[in-house]
């Protein structure tokens, strides 16, 4: 495949990708993004479908299927107008028009051209489970309503019928046969498609909490539990490789007076300045948590002490060099540093406590200092 041949296909997927997400990201809460995000994929394989069925309809050659194509034209604006139906923030909308387009859809047809020949009331079946997926829990009443008034006109038409117009039984048998297979197969992958849909959200949705659960709200640093596990994983790989590893607490200096004085607001705004700075001056491979108020905490694989002490000095000075500014108020911050060489032969709580001393030691040396143990 070529390179313009490649790109083409990354658009294409990208422009699908960004179809489907029509609205998804505003949506106030996760259930809401996946119905949205349902609607979406009902109404492109709504689309996807009219045109399939209206070119074996022009394709027969019988003037009703013709029309029964031609009466599916108003339908394409009404898909079409989901994707921004959504993009707005008018989900119940959305959610209606897919439903009584896609009735409407398979119902004039039956009622222009073909009756129940070709076995079109089959889609009544997934017009009754559809609305299961796409409409919330509190609005069960209408999902309950539609499911009764879909699969008891299924049962209906299975039972009574209904004719077709004339000139339908004289379409070539072939085409009835297509279609009719075409009409089973249509229905089956809609619903794979909407289950396909589902899982993909229901794992994206598992990634973020996930990810939430790893991550401080704040500062959108790892927190204790993603720290913990990562110090886990690189004493292990030192074990293995007998590299050394440093640990290194600080927090922030007289960070009670910043709440007391200007809030806690500015406070948080203080928090969230000294954890973007340390994360910008990080040596690579480093990891950065924050595990609770002002504290943080960095882990750096393939350091001794002096590099350590080397890297948090940068860190220090960053701070200290960079203001931070909120709510048009400027505000000095610095910070206090610990830091210790990690025994990959003793426990995490030794690490932590070595590291801890030391950073207790600098703040009571004057603060705004990185403290190592004595040689």
């Amino acid at each position: 495949m070529s390179c313009r041949e490649r790109m083409k296909d990354e658009m294409s997927t990208s422009a699908l990708r960004n179809l489907f997400q029509s609205g998804v990201r505003s949506a106030e809460d996760s259930t809401t993004r996946r119905k949205v995000l349902l609607c979406n994929v009902g109404a492109f394989v709504g689309i996807c479908s009219l045109l399939l069925y209206d070119s074996i309809f022009l394709y027969s050659g019988s003037p009703s299927a013709r029309l029964a194509a031609f009466s599916h034209i108003p339908f394409y604006a009404g898909f079409a107008s989901i994707f921004w139906l959504n993009r707005k923030s008018h989900y119940v909308s959305a959610t209606w028009l897919l439903v009584l387009c896609a009735m409407a859809a398979n119902y004039l047809p039956m009622l222009i051209a073909f009756g129940t020949y070709l076995a079109h009331h089959h889609y009544f079946i997934l017009f009754a489970v559809v609305p299961i997926a796409i409409l919330s829990a509190s609005r069960w009443p209408t999902v309950a309503f539609l499911f009764i008034i879909n699969s008891a006109l299924f049962i209906w038409f299975s039972l009574y019928g209904m004719a077709p117009a004339p000139d339908i039984l004289s379409i070539d048998r072939s085409v009835v046969i297509t279609f009719r297979t075409l009409l089973s197969f249509m229905v089956i992958l809609t619903l794979a498609i909407f289950y396909w849909a589902y899982d993909i959200f229901a794992g994206k949705s598992e990634r973020e909490l996930q990810m939430l659960s790893m991550t401080d709200s704040l500062t959108q640093l790892p927190n204790r539990r993603y720290f913990e596990n990562a110090f886990r994983q690189e004493v292990a790989r030192a074990e293995r490789s007998g590299t050394p590893i440093a640990i290194a607490y600080m927090d922030i200096d007289r960070f009670k007076s910043v709440n007391d004085n200007y809030g806690h607001n500015m406070g948080d705004a203080v928090i969230r300045h000294v954890a973007d700075v340390v994360r910008q001056n990080l040596r690579a491979g480093s990891t950065v948590g924050r595990l609770g108020g002002d504290e943080l905490v960095v882990l750096m694989p393939n350091a001794n002490e002096d590099d350590a002490c080397e890297a948090m000095e940068r860190v220090r000075t960053a701070v200290e060099s960079t203001p931070c500014k909120y709510a048009g108020k400027q505000l000095s911050a610095t910070v206090s540093i610990g830091v210790a060489q990690v025994d990959i032969r003793a426990e995490m709580t030794d690490a932590y406590r070595n590291a801890d001393e030391l950073l207790y030691e600098a703040k009571s040396a004057g603060r705004n200092m990185v403290k190592r143990r004595a040689a």
